[in-house]
Formats: C-alpha cells, structure tokens, sequence
C-alpha cells in the first residue's frame, strides 16, 4: 500500500513539474476510470461468495443469468440446502 502511494506521487511530481506536459496522460487515466467504473456495474457478484454469505436466492438468480448468458436451454438452478 505504501509502494502504491509512492509510485503515484512519484508520477504526479514527475508530470506536473519535471514534464510539465501531462495534459493528455491526465485526461487517458481519467477516462480509462471512468470506463472501469461503469463496466463494474455490469458485474454480477460471484455465485460462490453468495453462498458463503447464505444468500441462497440471489446466488440461484446468478447462476440463471450466466446460464442464459452462455446460451444454456432449460437451465434449472440447483436447490441449495437452507437451514
């Protein structure tokens, strides 16, 4: 975490004051973010972290999309044990 840290003022030091033409780089980053946070709300939760957590329904509802995603025919979720 702290070599993260250090790499980004790194960067920010080098493109603001040594470059000094950061501009463009600045406007690619912002744009590759904003394409990472729209994509993760097309993300579904993982089925197996669903069933960790006994959410049995929501992890069946999952499984039901990947099959229809990937072109599976008369998919039947299995039935989970509930206690």
């Amino acid at each position: 975490m702290i070599a993260e840290g250090s790499t980004v003022l790194f960067w920010v030091v080098y493109l603001l004051w040594i470059s000094r033409n950061c501009v463009w780089f600045i406007w690619f980053i912002c744009a590759i973010n904003v394409f990472a946070f729209i994509g993760t709300i097309f993300v579904y939760e993982s089925p197996r972290y669903l069933f960790g957590m006994e959410k049995y329904d929501e992890a069946r509802n999952i499984l039901t999309k990947y099959a229809k995603i990937n072109g599976i025919k008369n998919y039947r979720p299995i039935t989970f044990i509930e206690e």
